[in-house]
């Protein structure tokens, strides 16, 4: 777990596409950033994992600011990018081959973990052997063998179709809290972001800056989608500050 602060970062790729965004995530909290299309919410989750470089601002996890691309984060984009020449164990241990861990002890450390990421028995299928959504498990599961601090997930359940899409939320609603890391979700849906956030922002249009953040008060495990269903207030607000 670590803090994660993101102060007055702006961008510019021809036209300005980030303005002064501030925002921060406390040790352990999982936040969203919403907003409208094209508002550079995942360019900026590309920034903060040291894959672009801002005009302005800096990144710190537990007060040390990061340069480039760093072990305390690990990103997780949208396509789960599972190299399909290799079995998911050698898909999910590749954090630990690439820090020059033998094989056989990288397959052993990360052997334990399936069961709870939901994909045991699929340690030897091919990427192309399983669903989308067991796809999305095993690309977690190889983010989360990296060992980072802070988790950056960048639409991760877009492509899904809805009903594993909701699957896919109460799993990551639940592993969260064994997991402990810091998460930022960038997404769309802002059902989603509700139902597993501590904290949103929102994000304006081009060039996107912060409009609006709100706190979600309800614990983690206390909340389900009948509760959801229930947050009209929270959401009503949100798509408030989007329309304007």
């Amino acid at each position: 777990m670590a803090k994660l602060e993101v102060p007055n970062i702006s961008f510019s790729y021809d036209t300005k596409i980030l303005d002064r965004i501030n925002f921060s995530a406390a040790s352990g909290e999982f936040i969203s950033i919403l907003g409208p299309s094209g508002c550079g919410k995942s360019t900026l989750l590309n920034i903060i994992a040291g894959l672009l470089q801002c005009d302005k601002g800096e990144i710190y996890v537990e007060g040390e600011r990061l340069m480039g691309i760093s072990p305390l984060l690990a990103y997780m984009p949208q396509d789960d990018l599972l190299l399909p020449w290799r079995t998911i164990i050698d898909n999910v241990s590749l954090p630990l081959q690439l820090k020059k861990i033998g094989r056989a002890e990288a397959h052993e450390r990360v052997k334990g973990h399936f069961g709870e990421f939901g994909i045991d028995g699929y340690e030897y299928k091919y990427p192309r052997q399983l669903s989308g959504g067991m796809r999305q498990r095993a690309a977690f599961l190889r983010t989360v063998m990296s060992t980072a601090k802070v988790l950056l997930l960048d639409e991760p359940f877009a492509a899904l179709d809805a009903m594993t899409r909701s699957k896919m939320q109460d799993w990551l609603a639940e592993l969260r809290l064994k997991l402990g890391h810091t998460i930022v979700l960038v997404t769309h849906d802002i059902d989603e972001a509700v139902y597993l956030s501590d904290r949103i922002y929102v994000l304006s249009d081009r060039p996107g800056h912060v409009i609006f953040d709100v706190k979600i008060d309800t614990p983690p495990d206390e909340r389900n989608w009948e509760w959801l269903l229930g947050s009209t207030t929270i959401k009503e607000s949100i798509h408030r500050a989007l329309e304007h």
